[in-house]
């Protein structure tokens, strides 16, 4: 439906967006009949009028409604072979007046154009397509299905009185008009054709046979030569043009002198209760927020000095294996490093060193999530408003 409402003449978006619109009306008006409704077969009361809801002014009948409803359970039964279970109760209630409101929605709109019914229409309409009601009736089936002849007979007879199927017929007749001039305004080009065409009929067959590799033949590891010939041979594969551009706002955050406090607190803790004799592997397995908080927050390679930043290099440096450093604050956390080992780098000519870590992180109470997250909010409408 949006393909068909973002392409074609703008004519044809017209018609689309007619036919989108009631649709959308007739479904909420659904929703407000069932979920505003209780306690009886078809979801509500009825009002005092006798009715069971309104469309553009005018009053829907129960019996209009029960017959919709009657409608949507016999073709239940015809699809599936059974009567609906309690289960599909609400379904078919919700289909019944959704068939109400369109049917009521497209014949006010075909009054508003002025559609009438001739009596010739009528008569054509009597003959060649009477309404559903009168095809379903027992006098006109044979081993379960419409009998045309029988039909064609009874409408001939002289004393069998077909007002009441007159009147229905001539209020079908302007909703089929408006339905034909719907459709005969639509045009569509040829590949959108073409495209419904494959999307409704082409089909592939196919089987995947998956082959797993022998676990006892050992393959080669491919040479620099052989992995830079495939790069080129399927470079396009590995590259494409710019997909996204996106631009980002980012605000640093702030924690309240308190947030900080709170964390400084348990860094000093943990540094007195290694110094106490406790395993600092497991203080941080228990305490540590790091990626390596399972492993006992042993960093998995050795570090040289100069990643460890001006700050925190002198005093890994300061200490001895198997010592440990205080607290060390940085913007939203605080560290603490156990010195496991100093190894010799291929060169160069300082030593690097194997250390485990524990990262506290601070963390902002309820008052202080709130005020950032007002403030972010004010950006965003800032930001949304230029």
């Amino acid at each position: 439906m949006l393909r068909f409402l973002r392409s074609g003449t703008g004519h044809t978006k017209a018609i689309w967006w007619a036919v989108a619109i009631i649709t959308i009306v007739t479904f909420v008006g659904g929703f407000i009949f069932l979920f505003g409704a209780r306690s009886d077969s078809f979801g509500g009361r009825r009002r005092s009028d006798g009715s069971v809801g309104k469309v553009n002014g005018t009053a829907i009948s129960g019996l209009e409604y029960q017959a919709a409803l009657q409608e949507q359970k016999d073709n239940f039964q015809r699809q599936f072979g059974t009567d609906p279970a309690e289960r599909d109760q609400k379904m078919l209630e919700m289909q019944a007046w959704r068939s109400v409101v369109s049917k009521r929605l497209l014949a006010d709109e075909a009054a508003r154009l002025g559609l009438k019914p001739s009596d010739r229409e009528v008569l054509i309409a009597l003959e060649t397509s009477p309404p559903n009601q009168v095809t379903k009736l027992a006098a006109f089936q044979t081993d379960g299905k419409f009998d045309v002849q029988k039909y064609q007979q009874a409408l001939r007879n002289p004393n069998q009185n077909w007002s009441g199927v007159e009147d229905l017929v001539r209020e079908q007749i302007p909703v089929r008009k408006l339905q034909e001039r719907l459709m005969a305004s639509v045009k569509l080009t040829g590949s959108e054709l073409a495209q419904v065409y494959h999307d409704r009929y082409d089909r592939l067959d196919g089987a995947v046979l998956t082959l797993a590799p022998s676990e006892t033949l050992k393959v080669p590891s491919p040479t620099e030569a052989a992995i830079a010939k495939a790069y080129q041979t399927y470079k396009g594969r590995f590259s494409s043009g710019m997909r996204v551009q996106l631009e980002v706002l980012s605000v640093p955050r702030k924690f309240s002198p308190e947030d900080i406090r709170t964390a400084r607190e348990t860094a000093t803790s943990l540094v007195n209760r290694v110094h106490a004799g406790e395993d600092f592997g497991q203080l941080a397995k228990d305490y540590s927020e790091g990626p390596a908080a399972a492993a006992g927050g042993v960093i998995p390679r050795v570090l040289q000095l100069n990643e460890l930043g001006p700050q925190l290099g002198p005093k890994v440096m300061a200490i001895q294996p198997g010592g440990i450093t205080d607290a060390i604050e940085e913007p939203g956390r605080f560290l603490i490093f156990k010195l496991l080992e100093r190894s010799a780098v291929p060169g160069s000519v300082t030593p690097g060193v194997k250390l485990a870590q524990i990262i506290i992180r601070v963390r902002a109470d309820d008052a202080s999530f709130n005020e950032k997250y007002s403030e972010m909010a004010k950006l965003r409408g800032r930001a949304v408003s230029q």
